[in-house]
């Protein structure tokens, strides 16, 4: 059920971990594209099982929290680099905190017996 969204998020935190060669505009453009875009993914195994309701809600709010903490982090970035004239960092504190619940979530469900 929750197969499709584990997949989606693994498959961010892959791009987050390895960038290539995009500017720091792209790769937070991207990062927040696609974690939008877990919304749907989410609310289809919802739709399809409604017992993942405390699991959706809790979810969405973390992903709306996520975005937000994610662009005032890209803002304090840009500032400092700008300041200190540096490469840019792609490490963002929000997105470890967003993969590290979303790890926890799926600790969590396969301990209490989900198998997907």
């Amino acid at each position: 059920k929750l197969r499709n969204f584990f997949s989606k998020v693994a498959s961010i935190r892959t791009y987050y971990r390895n960038p290539g060669k995009d500017s720091l505009d792209e790769f937070y453009n991207k990062i927040k594209r696609e974690i939008i875009l877990v919304k749907p993914t989410l609310a289809y195994a919802y739709g399809r099982d409604k017992n993942l309701k405390n699991f959706y809600d809790e979810t969405l709010e973390l992903i709306q929290k996520s975005i937000t903490s994610l662009d005032n982090e890209l803002k304090k970035k840009k500032e400092k680099q700008e300041k200190e004239k540096k490469e840019p960092d792609y490490k963002f504190d929000s997105l470890d905190n967003f993969f590290t619940i979303i790890e926890g979530f799926v600790a969590y469900h396969k301990f209490y017996g989900g198998q997907e």
